[in-house]
């Protein structure tokens, strides 16, 4: 495949609650694709729930640093509003050439709300690179991350003049107006967001002390400095599968799109005069889109 595994995405003004679960199998992932294997993202005004659970991938042919898993949202400079909910857990990822796992909120005044829970990532074919990356911010923009991750199994890898990257590598600009929030989290130091995501993630690799920004060898390293290089708590959230919602209004089964839950029996979901629902399946998602009109998906 030339490009994505599964890709989706939401921008503009729309909304979307997609589910991207069960895909592959430990002897059968998701592979044979040059880009990433799975991405999801939002941008501009859009708000967006993304779920992505429990998926096998193997990105042994991806190529130029692509990502096994991305999310996140790189669209929308001076367009506030914009959000991205994520929960990224039970996947295993390996082989990719970037990082197995990617969130990030750069190039855009938007929000994440992100959770990392639970995943598996073997070590990236590309040098000095970790199997998870999270980054916010840019000079340019007003980005805001707030992040739960814990019980991750990662690793990270070898770089000839670098050393052995670390499982995590995050990622703070060093900008008054970018933001990025850890639950649970109390502190503000570079040292301090290091020792408590690598304490939340006990088997992440320790890293080489070249990749952490204070110079110490730890699990989780973050790779930028600066003054403004802070770190904040974040209040614990859940990322939903539908809002207000017991259970989804639409799930995947398994990797062949089998619908469960009070799915309508038409195609062409309830529709009013300014948005509507459209059901989204590809490769074994089901999720469930609203579109304000003229919206393109």
């Amino acid at each position: 495949m030339g490009s994505n595994g599964i890709e989706v995405a939401m921008t503009g003004e729309g909304k979307s609650h997609i589910y991207i679960t069960n895909n592959g199998t430990a002897a059968d992932p998701i592979q044979h694709f040059k880009g990433i294997g799975i991405v999801a993202s939002g941008g501009n005004k859009a708000v967006n729930t993304f779920v992505i659970d429990n998926n096998f991938v193997d990105g042994g042919d991806n190529i130029f640093g692509s990502r096994g898993i991305a999310t996140g949202s790189q669209l929308g400079v001076g367009q506030t509003g914009g959000v991205v909910n994520a929960k990224v857990i039970n996947n295993t990822v390996n082989n990719s050439d970037g990082s197995g796992i990617f969130a990030g909120i750069a190039n855009s005044d938007n929000t994440g709300n992100v959770i990392i829970k639970s995943n598996v990532v073997g070590a990236p074919r590309g040098s000095g690179t970790a199997g998870i990356l999270v980054q916010v911010g840019n000079p340019s923009d007003k980005a805001t991350l707030n992040l739960d991750m814990s019980s991750n199994t990662t690793t990270g890898s070898n770089d000839a003049t670098f050393g052995q990257a670390p499982g995590i590598i995050f990622r703070k600009q060093n900008d008054a107006n970018d933001h990025f929030n850890i639950v649970g989290f109390s502190g503000s130091t570079i040292a301090q967001a290091e020792d408590y995501l690598s304490t939340q993630n006990p088997n992440s690799n320790v890293g080489n002390a070249n990749w952490s920004a204070d110079g110490r060898a730890v699990r989780a390293a973050e790779s930028a400095s600066g003054a403004n290089v802070t770190f904040g708590s974040a209040a614990p959230f859940t990322v939903s599968l539908a809002p207000g919602l017991a259970a989804p209004t639409f799930a995947v089964a398994d990797q062949h799109s089998a619908m469960l839950g009070s799915a309508p029996s038409s195609r062409s979901l309830p529709r009013g005069p300014v948005e509507r629902d459209t059901l989204v399946e590809r490769s074994g998602i089901v999720g469930r889109v609203t579109r304000r009109s003229g919206d393109e998906l």
